[in-house]
């Protein structure tokens, strides 16, 4: 028979265990709802994704062919979707705005071959649109801007 004392740890355990699960589930959700935002966005265009990350409920990817990439940017408002050829884009360009130590923005800017398209900037961390502080979104960006900068040097 349990002790008292190994009962009441059990119960102290599960009281601490129990948030840290939920939390969990429910940041898988979003990761999953966004993904499926973003598989949705590429069959539109009859694509599929074959390599992609998450942050918060944001997400980026790349059809299969490396050809077009895909974003789902998540505001308190709405939901933006991004559609972005590569063969039309003349630069990529990570943007990193910051004072001193403080991150304010995260940006992908990206500049197209034709001159009368505005240039498109895709934020992976800003700090006046994203309620929660910083995680991996300087990893991200920086991962993407290589492989997206890396595609394009293949395409020309």
């Amino acid at each position: 028979m349990l002790s008292e004392t190994t009962i009441i740890g059990l119960i102290i355990l599960l009281v601490f265990i129990i948030p840290i699960i939920i939390m969990y589930v429910k940041s898988q959700q979003k990761k999953g709802r966004a993904i499926n935002s973003l598989k949705a966005l590429a069959l539109k265009e009859n694509k599929h994704i074959s390599e992609s990350d998450t942050w918060k409920e944001n997400a980026i990817g790349l059809d299969e062919n490396k050809t077009t990439v895909f974003a789902i940017r998540k505001t308190k408002d709405s939901i933006i979707p991004y559609t972005i050829r590569l063969k039309d884009v003349k630069s990529c360009q990570f943007i990193n705005r910051s004072s001193t130590n403080f991150i304010e923005q995260l940006t992908l800017t990206f500049t197209f071959k034709d001159n009368a398209k505005s240039n498109l900037t895709l934020d992976f961390y800003h700090n006046e649109l994203d309620s929660t502080e910083i995680a991996d979104e300087l990893q991200l960006i920086q991962k993407w801007d290589k492989l997206i900068n890396e595609r394009m040097k293949e395409i020309d």
